[in-house]
Order: C-alpha cells, then structure tokens, then sequence
C-alpha cells in the first residue's frame, strides 16, 4: 500500500492539469534513444502500455482499494476527460503530438482504441462510472468498422 500511495502522490505532482483535464508528459529523455527524433519536445502518449491509458486503470484499482483515494479519485476523473477529448473520428491517435494526434493509431492492444477499451471499462466498473463504461463500450465497437487493410497491424499479437 505504501508504494501505491508514493506513486500516486507522484502522480498528482506531475499532473498536468489542462482545460480539457490532466494528463502527464513522457520526457524525450525517457524514450528510447531511437524515438527521440520523433519527439523533438514533449510527448503525450495516449497508449495502454506507456501512457494515459494505464494511468486510468491504476488510478482506478488504486480507488478500488481504497488507497490515496483524496488523490487519485480527482487524478482518475481528470485523465478519463483529458483522454476522452482525444478522440478523432476514426479513432484514438497513439499521442498528442502534431505528426500524430489527426490519425488513428494502428489497431493494438498497446495503443489505439483497443488500448483505451481496455482500460476505460476496468476504471469505470471500479469506480461506478457506468457514462464512462458506456464509452468505452462505443470504442470497443469502432475497430470492427475499420477495413483490415487501414488497420496498421503487419505483425502478430495477442
């Protein structure tokens, strides 16, 4: 419990909080040296594995288990809104940044609208949001109508 609340109280000082809601900066320095180049300044990440998306789903159990839930309770509401307000007709971008936020990111577990209905659903059931279930419920069905050939995905996965 103890770990959970010193990451929750990092969280909440490297919130960034927005008009459209909070959400947290992946640093160039923090990216692997290859992708730098694609992020000359700051970098929003909008996938499961690294971003917003996996901020939701611990900010979520954290509630659930009623840790740092002062914090992480405000911290959850704002990121789902921030998230939210990222969408695109066609679907999550995989980040905020110029080159990406006006498409869809491909179609995988880790990024796109895969990532976010993954994510979505378990913070609102933990939390008793049923608006925000119902959204991502919407999300999940969007892939479905993406033609396989738009979805970006060239390799396997689970």
């Amino acid at each position: 419990m103890a770990c959970l609340e010193r990451v929750i109280d990092r969280l909440a000082e490297t919130a960034e909080h927005r008009p459209d809601g909070i959400t947290w900066v992946s640093r160039q320095e923090w990216l692997p040296p290859k992708y730098r180049h694609l992020y000359p300044h700051r970098y929003y990440n909008l996938g499961l594995a690294h971003g917003v998306p996996g901020v939701v789903a611990l900010l979520g159990l954290s509630c659930a288990a009623g840790v740092a839930v002062a914090k992480a309770h405000p911290l959850l509401e704002g990121a789902v809104r921030s998230l939210l307000a990222q969408q695109t007709p066609g679907g999550f971008p995989a980040g905020t940044e110029k080159e990406q936020a006006d498409q869809p990111a491909r179609l995988a577990w880790c990024y796109g609208d895969p990532g976010v209905a993954a994510a979505l659903p378990w913070a609102a059931r933990l939390v008793n949001e049923p608006a925000w279930e119902r959204e991502a419920r919407t999300i999940a069905d969007r892939p479905a109508q993406r033609p396989a050939e738009q979805a970006g995905v060239v390799d396997a996965g689970l």
